[in-house]
């Protein structure tokens, strides 16, 4: 946020695996940030048509007992090949409440799959690890053990 009053959110927003920049303006905050910047109030959306070569986006669910269905503060680490990535599903935040993506965004190079690894927001700190194809959408819920296409 610039000055209160600029949002901008990453997200898959056409699931083509790649993701899009959406950029809102609640012009609630009369402040200066730029005499060319358009103040309208209009979302600006810049699609991503280039991304990357392969990618893998997790929907996570926890089981509604021990964890918040939504997951939040699930922190899941993917591995393709060489590298690893850790992101931490975030409910969101900061000034105006801003909502993120529940959808964790992976880009894999050029590697076709990855291990995907866990820790659930639990009392025990549950682990489970899954395996996942690239260039696909899947849907991870606590305690099953698989990854299940969307």
């Amino acid at each position: 946020m610039i000055n209160g009053d600029i949002t901008n959110e990453v997200f898959d927003a056409d699931n083509d695996g790649w993701p899009d920049v959406w950029i809102g303006n609640s012009d609630h905050n009369h402040g200066s940030v730029g005499a060319d910047f358009d103040r309208d109030g209009d979302l600006e959306n810049l699609t991503n048509d280039d991304g990357a070569s392969n990618w893998v986006q997790l929907q996570l669910e926890g089981n509604g007992v021990d964890t918040n269905r939504a997951a939040i503060g699930a922190r899941v680490r993917v591995t393709a090949g060489p590298l690893t990535q850790t992101q931490e599903v975030s409910g969101g935040g900061g000034q105006w409440g801003d909502q993120t993506d529940l959808v964790l965004h992976y880009g894999l190079g050029g590697d076709c799959a990855a291990l995907v690894e866990v820790r659930w927001p639990d009392a025990a700190a549950t682990t489970e690890t899954f395996t996942v194809v690239g260039g696909g959408r899947y849907r991870l819920v606590q305690g099953s053990g698989e990854a299940t296409p969307l």
